[in-house]
């Protein structure tokens, strides 16, 4: 699958404010010396931190995602420091761009306002998600068996952030108008998706490592349901208008492609067990169905890796069939469907950690309260989400195992 086809979500833009005055507050009531020097400078540190997390020419790579986990990894921090900002935020004014301003995802323009440090928090965790989407399709586009895994593994930590969001209860959002991109019925849209194209790549894998065809026609068929479930959520009456026509395509065209993928892989076992006539029957339904997905893909690149090859296969397999075995060509109704094994669902959603980043340093570490304590010390901080990369392969073990038998 070329990495053309896979989709990226837009992060959300904001601007620079000026935070030293207003955080003077907080650190105050919390019995923090605001004229100690060592304070300052922290606080002069942390101004320029959020001002290069904003930046709006943040270029979309590994160190910029690095950035945004210490950030957010900040922002608990800062807020374990000061709880008294929970329901008293500083004196400031926060502007986050929707992902649906222009140049992202759907078109129009808006923002959410706040002083809440939390709710930025919550932006960062979709821009989090947002950027490693952007990564994967990078990664799958290198094409190698470690970038494979990166690639599967960001589009699932970018689902799970994405489902995180939607079924947020976070008392910030309490009373705020939200801007689209933080709906719970986008998000779970969102979560979908990127779910789905997750799966995308394990099928790549387990077609490039050449693994048995009968365990790729149930990974496809299991795509074909996730992508079917993409797509239901969004075109939902409420949402479906926020999205680009090509992303609706896209999707669209997926769930016929893997529809069409699998009986390509099952002609193969059909063809193995000399059921001849059931393989031209499911290598007709891939080129009549890949024919479909390109329409909709818009593009007769998609899937034609494997359309000369199925071709071949069809032609000779029919020249045999007409003139050795006079099989009966099943119609579609009458094949056998494709076993649908749960275990083939690779993609699978996983839990957001409180802290992303396994290099974070408090930037206030060496604050200290009147009295001598350095204040709260924040929460125990956890590594990258890092979902089993290695599924996959047990996956391919467990398949090999059951076909021995």
């Amino acid at each position: 699958m070329s990495s053309e086809f896979l989709l990226s979500i837009p992060l959300k833009t904001s601007c620079e404010v000026v935070l030293l005055e207003a955080l003077k507050v907080p650190f105050k009531e919390a019995s923090y010396s605001v004229k100690d020097a060592a304070l300052i400078a922290s606080m002069e540190e942390f101004q320029k931190f959020r001002n290069q997390v904003v930046n709006k020419s943040l270029p979309k790579n590994a160190a910029s995602l690095e950035l945004l986990y210490r950030y957010h990894d900040q922002l608990v921090s800062l807020g374990a420091r000061l709880p008294n900002m929970a329901h008293k935020p500083p004196n400031i004014t926060i502007y986050w761009d929707d992902a649906c301003d222009k140049g992202g995802l759907f078109g129009g323009k808006a923002n959410i306002t706040t002083s809440s440090f939390e709710l930025e928090r919550l932006c960062i965790i979709f821009n989090i998600a947002a950027l490693q989407t952007t990564l994967a399709a990078e990664s799958r586009a290198a094409d190698t068996d470690e970038e494979l895994k990166n690639a599967a593994k960001f589009y699932q930590s970018a689902a799970s952030i994405m489902n995180f969001l939607s079924e947020c209860k976070n008392p910030v959002l309490e009373g705020v108008t939200l801007t689209q991109d933080l709906k719970p019925e986008v998000l779970s849209a969102l979560s979908a998706l990127m779910l789905a194209q997750a799966q995308e790549v394990f099928i790549d894998k387990a077609i490039k490592d050449k693994m048995k065809e009968t365990i790729i026609a149930k990974l496809c068929v299991q795509a074909e349901d996730m992508f079917s479930d993409a797509a239901s959520k969004l075109s939902k009456d409420t949402i479906k208008h926020l999205w680009d026509r090509a992303w609706l395509n896209n999707v669209a065209a997926k769930k016929l492609g893997y529809v069409a993928l699998s009986h390509y892989f099952q002609s193969t076992v059909c063809a193995s067990k000399k059921q001849y006539g059931e393989q031209l029957a499911r290598l007709d339904l891939f080129l009549r169905g890949v024919k479909k997905a390109q329409e909709k893909m818009g593009s007769s690149t998609y899937l034609a890796v494997h359309v000369a090859d199925a071709e071949l296969k069809y032609k000779d397999a029919k020249k045999d069939n007409d003139f050795i075995y006079n099989e009966v060509i099943p119609k579609e109704d009458d094949l056998a469907p494709i076993d649908k094994v749960g275990s083939a669902r690779l993609s699978k959603l996983g839990t957001v950690p409180e802290a992303f980043s396994s290099h974070f340093v408090d930037i206030f570490i060496n604050a200290v309260q009147k009295g001598g304590s350095h204040g709260g010390d924040g929460p125990t901080l956890k590594s990258i989400i890092n979902t089993a990369a290695g599924s996959l392969g047990q996956y391919l073990v467990n398949m090999a195992s059951k076909d021995k038998k």
